[in-house]
C-alpha cells in the first residue's frame, strides 16, 4: 500500500507445518475454556490450521483489495488473518485499525460470521470506516487445529507482540485497536500490560480472569458486557473499573447493555470505538462527529435487540470540545475549535443533560427515600437508578441526583453483600448450599447490579433436590428471589419506556 510497508512472499508459506494428523478426543468448548482457565499464565503457542477452498480470497493487504471485501493471509510467522479495507477506502490515506480476538472455539472467521451485520438492514460490514483484521488463536484448542484459543502465557503474549507488528508494518494504520471476546478479553488486558505502546485504545467484551489485576496507563480501553451475562458476570467488568482507578488508569470505562447475555453486539461495540476515537481526535469537528454517531438510535439488531445510546461516552468526549473537566482529562483538540463546532456540540450537551433530567423526573415519581430502593417489593426503581446512573455517568442532572438520594454509598454497601453472595456460591455447586447463603445476603443485596443470575432457577432445583419442597426457613426466600428478579427484569423495560424518547439534535 502506497507509503506503507507489503508483507514479502515469505507471508504466505506458514513457518510451524501442518497440524498433526493424529486425532484428538472429542472435547467441548467449555472443557478447552476450563483447560484455558486451568492454566492462565501457562499458554504456548501451538501450530496453525491451514486456509481452505471455501475460505476467502488469500490476498495480502493491498490497495487492490476492494473496499469491504475479506481477503485471507497469513503473517511471517504463519498465524492466519482475515482483513477488510474500509467500505469507501482511497489509496495513500491511512484508517484506523481494528484488530479483533475472538473467544475459545472460533477462529480468524468469527469477525466475519458474528459481525456481518453491522447493520441488519443493509448488511454493512462491521466498522465500515475502519480496517478490520481477524486473527486466529495462538493456541489450538485440544478439539482440532482449525479451533483456536487466546490463551494467556509469555510465549503467546509475545508472539501477538510479532503479529501487530507486522500489522503496523503493512496495513495503512493509523491507530490500532484491539477488540476481544470471551477469554480473549483477558488475553486482550495482558498483552495491553506487557506492551502498552502497541494498543491505541481496547474494548473487551465479557473480560474474566484479568479482573483482578489492572495496570497504570492511559490508553481508552472498554469493557464491555452484557448485564444478563450468566457465564460471566457482570461484576468481573466492575471490579476490573476499580482495579484499574486503584492503580492509577484514567481511560477505563464500562459500557453495560441492559437485559442483554454473552452473545457478541456488533452495534455496541461499534459506539464503543466511536468513544477510543472521540477522546484521541485530534480535531474537535471529528469529535463532534464521532458523537454525533455515538447518539444517534440505532435500529434493533438480528437479534430483535436494542439498547440506549452512551450518554456518558458522548457527554465525556464532548468535554474536550466544550473546556468541561473531563473524568479522563483527555487533551483538548489542537487548534482553535470553530463557532459552529462550539455550538453543536453544546447543543449536544445540553440534549443529553435535558435528557438525564427526563429520567431523574421520571425516577421521582417511583423513589420515595433510599428505602424505595431496597425494598424486595418488585419494583423496577433499583435495576433503572443503575442502568441510568451507569449510562448518565457525568452528566450533570444525574450526578446532582446521585447526590441528593445517597445513592452511590447506599450502592457500595448493596455490592458488598452482594460480593459475598458471590462468594459463598462460588463454593460449591449444590442448589441447596446455595439457596442456604440467601436469608443472609439476599436482603442486603437486591439494589447491586452483581447479584447471581438465575436465583429462583437455584431455590426451585433446591426445591427438587428435597421432595420438591423447600425447607421451611428457606420458603420465605421465594417470594422475595421472584421479586428481585422482577425488579432487575421490569427495571430495564420501565429504563426503556424513557431512553427511546431521545432524539438527536438537528
Amino acid at each position: 500500500m502506497g507509503g506503507v510497508g507489503v508483507a514479502s512472499a515469505k507471508g504466505e508459506q506458514p513457518t510451524w507445518g501442518r497440524p498433526k494428523q493424529t486425532r484428538p478426543p472429542v472435547r467441548t468448548v467449555e472443557e478447552d475454556e476450563r483447560e484455558a482457565a486451568e492454566e492462565f499464565g501457562k499458554a504456548r503457542v501451538s501450530g496453525g490450521a491451514e486456509w481452505g477452498p471455501n475460505d476467502p480470497e488469500q490476498k495480502r493487504p493491498t490497495w487492490e483489495g476492494k473496499g469491504g471485501a475479506w481477503y485471507a493471509s497469513k503473517t511471517e510467522a504463519g498465524v492466519r488473518y482475515v482483513w477488510s479495507l474500509p467500505v469507501d477506502a482511497e489509496r495513500g490515506k491511512t484508517y484506523d485499525v481494528v484488530i479483533a480476538l475472538h473467544p475459545s472455539g472460533e477462529n480468524a472467521r468469527w469477525i466475519m460470521t458474528t459481525h456481518a451485520a453491522g447493520d441488519p438492514v443493509t448488511g454493512m460490514r462491521f466498522m465500515p470506516r475502519n480496517v478490520v483484521v481477524g486473527v486466529d488463536g495462538l493456541t489450538a484448542t485440544a478439539t482440532s487445529a482449525e479451533k483456536r484459543r487466546f490463551a494467556v502465557g509469555p510465549e503467546t503474549v509475545g508472539a501477538m507482540r510479532d503479529v501487530l507488528l507486522q500489522m503496523t508494518r503493512t496495513l495503512p494504520g493509523r491507530r490500532f485497536y484491539l477488540y476481544a471476546s470471551g477469554d480473549a478479553a483477558d488475553f486482550g488486558m495482558a498483552f495491553a500490560a506487557r506492551f502498552p505502546a502497541l494498543a491505541d485504545g481496547l474494548v473487551l467484551h465479557r473480560i474474566d480472569r484479568a479482573a483482578e489485576t489492572g495496570f497504570r496507563g492511559s490508553a481508552p480501553i472498554v469493557l464491555m458486557h452484557g448485564a444478563k451475562d450468566s457465564m460471566t458476570p457482570l461484576a468481573r467488568a466492575l471490579t476490573a473499573r476499580s482495579a484499574f482507578e486503584e492503580k492509577g488508569h484514567t481511560g477505563v470505562r464500562v459500557r453495560v447493555l441492559p437485559a442483554f447475555n454473552d452473545y457478541p453486539n456488533p452495534v455496541r461495540a461499534a459506539e464503543c470505538f466511536e468513544w477510543v476515537a472521540a477522546v484521541q481526535a485530534e480535531s474537535a469537528a471529528e469529535v463532534v462527529e464521532r458523537v454525533r454517531s455515538m447518539l444517534t438510535p440505532k435500529a434493533a439488531d438480528e437479534y430483535g435487540y436494542q439498547a440506549p445510546v452512551w450518554f456518558a461516552g458522548a457527554w465525556e468526549a464532548l468535554g474536550r470540545v466544550t473546556g468541561r473537566e473531563t473524568a479522563g482529562k483527555w487533551k483538548a483538540p489542537a487548534g482553535a475549535v470553530a463557532d459552529e463546532v462550539m455550538a453543536e456540540a453544546r447543543a449536544l450537551e445540553a440534549a443529553i443533560d435535558a435528557h438525564a433530567a427526563k429520567h431523574v423526573e421520571e425516577l421521582k415519581k417511583i423513589v420515595e427515600g433510599p428505602g424505595s430502593l431496597t425494598a424486595l417489593d418488585g419494583s423496577p426503581a433499583a435495576a433503572w437508578m443503575w442502568h441510568a446512573r451507569e449510562d448518565f455517568r457525568g452528566v450533570p442532572a444525574m450526578e446532582a441526583y446521585v447526590v441528593e438520594t445517597g445513592y452511590d454509598a447506599l450502592l457500595a454497601e448493596q455490592m458488598r453483600a452482594a460480593a459475598g453472595l458471590m462468594e459463598r456460591w462460588g463454593q460449591t455447586r449444590d442448589p441447596m448450599g446455595r439457596a442456604e447463603a440467601l436469608p443472609e445476603f439476599l436482603a442486603a443485596s437486591c439494589a447491586a447490579p452483581t447479584l447471581p443470575v438465575g436465583i429462583v432457577s437455584t431455590l426451585r432445583a433446591a426445591a427438587r433436590a428435597n421432595d420438591g419442597v423447600l425447607p421451611e426457613e428457606l420458603q420465605e426466600m421465594m417470594e422475595a428471589a421472584n421479586n428481585v428478579e422482577r425488579t432487575w427484569n421490569e427495571g430495564p423495560r420501565a429504563y426503556r419506556n424513557v431512553w427511546r424518547q431521545w432524539r438527536l439534535p438537528e
